[in-house]
């Protein structure tokens, strides 16, 4: 990782990299924190393209990929904090369902629970 400064701002960019000399493209790249490596599939670093080739203009755009990846992994954290993920989510539905007889097909094993769809007997 090369450091660079925004002359203006006088901040320091550290997740940038351009691997083939001056004239390539640079590329935003990042270890992915270990609380968050489940959720990326077996990836270790985020890396994203500025579509720029000087440190000048893909400076803004590395802060614009920053804040995104930022509030993505807030996002990720805050999910998980209530238990959101999509598993668990998943399995505290069928607990819920669980509850009232109703398994993973949804069939009822009860006769007085009617599943949407069914019609009352007259």
């Amino acid at each position: 990782m090369n450091p660079s400064y925004l002359d203006i701002f006088d901040v320091k960019v550290k997740c940038w990299q351009q691997p083939r000399g001056n004239s390539s493209t640079i590329y935003y790249k990042r270890r992915i924190p270990n609380d968050l490596l489940t959720h990326y599939d077996g990836l270790t670093m985020v890396t994203k393209s500025t579509n720029a080739n000087n440190i000048q203009d893909a400076t803004p755009i590395l802060f614009k990929i920053n804040q995104a990846v930022e509030m993505q992994w807030q996002s990720i954290r805050e999910q998980a904090s209530l238990g959101l993920n999509p598993h668990q989510a998943n399995e505290d539905a069928f607990a819920f369902l669980n509850n009232f007889d109703i398994n993973r097909k949804g069939e009822s094993r009860r006769d007085d629970v009617l599943l949407a769809g069914e019609a009352l007997e007259a």
